[in-house]
Protein backbone atom coordinates (compact mmCIF):
# COMPACT_ATOMS: atom_id res chain seq x y z
CA UNK A 1 0.00 0.00 0.00
CA UNK A 2 1.13 3.44 -0.98
CA UNK A 3 1.56 6.17 1.69
CA UNK A 4 -0.85 8.80 2.09
CA UNK A 5 2.09 11.27 0.66
CA UNK A 6 1.95 9.27 -2.34
CA UNK A 7 -1.41 9.40 -3.56
CA UNK A 8 -1.84 11.81 -6.31
CA UNK A 9 -4.30 14.96 -6.58
CA UNK A 10 -6.89 14.60 -9.07
CA UNK A 11 -9.62 17.39 -9.36
CA UNK A 12 -12.55 15.00 -10.69
CA UNK A 13 -12.10 12.73 -7.72
CA UNK A 14 -11.42 14.76 -4.97
CA UNK A 15 -13.05 15.30 -2.01
CA UNK A 16 -14.87 19.52 -1.34
CA UNK A 17 -12.09 19.78 1.49
CA UNK A 18 -9.07 18.67 -0.44
CA UNK A 19 -10.69 20.64 -3.74
CA UNK A 20 -11.08 23.56 -1.31
CA UNK A 21 -7.33 23.06 0.50
CA UNK A 22 -5.98 22.82 -3.25
CA UNK A 23 -7.41 25.61 -4.43
CA UNK A 24 -6.17 27.78 -1.59
CA UNK A 25 -2.94 26.42 -1.69
CA UNK A 26 -2.89 27.49 -5.32
CA UNK A 27 -3.66 31.18 -4.47
CA UNK A 28 -1.33 31.53 -1.71
CA UNK A 29 1.32 30.70 -4.59
CA UNK A 30 0.45 31.89 -7.61
CA UNK A 31 -1.02 28.67 -9.17
CA UNK A 32 -4.11 27.49 -10.47
CA UNK A 33 -5.88 23.85 -9.36
CA UNK A 34 -4.94 23.11 -12.64
CA UNK A 35 -1.38 23.93 -12.39
CA UNK A 36 -1.41 21.07 -9.01
CA UNK A 37 -3.07 18.29 -10.89
CA UNK A 38 -1.09 15.56 -10.79
CA UNK A 39 1.09 16.34 -7.67
CA UNK A 40 1.06 14.00 -4.90
CA UNK A 41 -0.49 14.74 -1.60
CA UNK A 42 3.10 14.96 -0.17
CA UNK A 43 4.44 17.60 -1.99
CA UNK A 44 1.36 19.21 -1.47
CA UNK A 45 1.91 19.32 1.99
CA UNK A 46 5.60 20.23 1.51
CA UNK A 47 4.50 23.36 -0.48
CA UNK A 48 1.82 24.16 2.40
CA UNK A 49 4.26 24.46 4.83
CA UNK A 50 6.87 26.47 2.66
CA UNK A 51 3.90 28.59 2.31
CA UNK A 52 2.10 29.09 5.29
CA UNK A 53 5.13 27.82 8.11
CA UNK A 54 3.49 28.03 11.67
CA UNK A 55 -0.04 29.55 9.83
CA UNK A 56 -0.56 26.08 8.56
CA UNK A 57 -3.83 25.64 7.31
CA UNK A 58 -6.29 23.08 9.17
CA UNK A 59 -6.88 20.95 6.31
CA UNK A 60 -2.95 20.23 5.95
CA UNK A 61 -2.55 20.16 9.84
CA UNK A 62 -5.35 17.18 9.99
CA UNK A 63 -3.96 15.83 6.98
CA UNK A 64 -0.15 15.75 8.73
CA UNK A 65 -1.67 13.51 11.68
CA UNK A 66 -4.24 11.48 9.33
CA UNK A 67 -1.22 10.36 7.05
CA UNK A 68 1.24 9.93 9.85
CA UNK A 69 -1.10 7.52 11.79
CA UNK A 70 -1.51 5.45 8.63
CA UNK A 71 2.08 4.94 7.80
CA UNK A 72 2.59 3.52 11.80
CA UNK A 73 1.96 -0.45 12.13
CA UNK A 74 -1.07 -1.44 13.64
CA UNK A 75 -0.86 -2.16 17.00
CA UNK A 76 -0.98 -5.29 18.76
CA UNK A 77 -4.42 -6.95 19.74
CA UNK A 78 -3.73 -7.88 23.56
CA UNK A 79 -5.82 -10.54 25.42
CA UNK A 80 -9.47 -10.76 23.86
Amino acid sequence: MDSAADHIFHSNSASQALLKAMKELGEATGRTVKDLEGITLGAAFDIAVETHGDQLPEFWRIWSEWSLALDEPPAEMGDL
